[in-house]
This record gives structure tokens, C-alpha cells and sequence, in this order.
């Protein structure tokens, strides 16, 4: 059984587009599927005050994306750092096991814009 929030954004993905001018970018790809997701983030005051993505991907990928986004805006960089597939899927209450291999990709690649935002902004 999907739920509801599953639903939503698989049917309407939040953040799901290319930012113009980001801060940090993250670029993750799954070998075994082939899907390949870009995580952008735009920091203001030493927060995340946008996020969003795009890519080839699965439901699964596309799904957990869309979260991952929500989750790491007004968090700092660091904080992103720490986000995890766990929290994302805590966050949509379950995830159907079909696509295991893909699940990480979200979270993987706001994380990798997150270390592109500090390897740019030291200190």
C-alpha cells in the first residue's frame, strides 16, 4: 500500500526544477538503474533558504528527492550534512522495499551539494 504522502509527491514532486544561480550542487548516479538526480541548494545567512533538483530517475528516486528538498530548507549546510535516507523516509511514514538500491539517492545528493556549498564558502 502507498500512502498519501507518497502519493503526493510522486504525483506533483516538490522543488523539482533546475535553480538558476545555486550555491551548492550535488550530482549523484545509481549504476545498477542508471538513474542519475542533480541537487542544487541556494544558503543565505548561513541557511538553506532554497533547494530543489532534477534528473533521470525512478518513483522511488524522484519521491525521496522531492522530500529531501523540503527537508534540508533553514537548516545550515552542516545540518544537511547529517540528513539521512532514514529521515527522509521517516518523513513520508514508509517506502514500498521494490527499489531499496534507489531510495539514497535524495538525500545523497542534497548532502553532496551541502559539501559543494562548504568546499566554496570555508570558514
Amino acid at each position: 500500500m502507498v500512502s498519501d504522502k507518497i502519493l503526493e509527491h510522486l504525483r506533483q514532486p516538490h522543488n523539482m526544477e533546475k535553480m538558476k544561480d545555486p550555491d551548492g550542487v550535488g550530482v549523484v548516479r545509481e549504476t545498477i538503474c542508471e538513474d542519475e538526480l542533480k541537487a542544487y541548494i541556494k544558503v543565505r545567512d548561513g541557511r538553506v533558504v532554497d533547494a530543489s533538483f532534477e534528473g533521470f530517475a525512478c518513483a522511488a528516486a524522484l519521491v525521496t528527492s522531492s522530500v529531501a528538498t523540503d527537508l534540508v530548507k533553514g537548516r545550515t549546510p552542516e545540518e544537511v550534512l547529517a540528513l539521512t535516507t532514514d529521515d527522509v523516509i521517516k518523513e513520508l511514514g514508509s517506502l514500498p522495499e521494490t527499489k531499496s538500491e534507489c531510495i539514497h539517492l535524495g538525500a545523497e545528493a542534497v548532502r553532496r551539494a551541502a559539501r559543494d556549498y562548504l568546499e566554496k564558502h570555508p570558514g
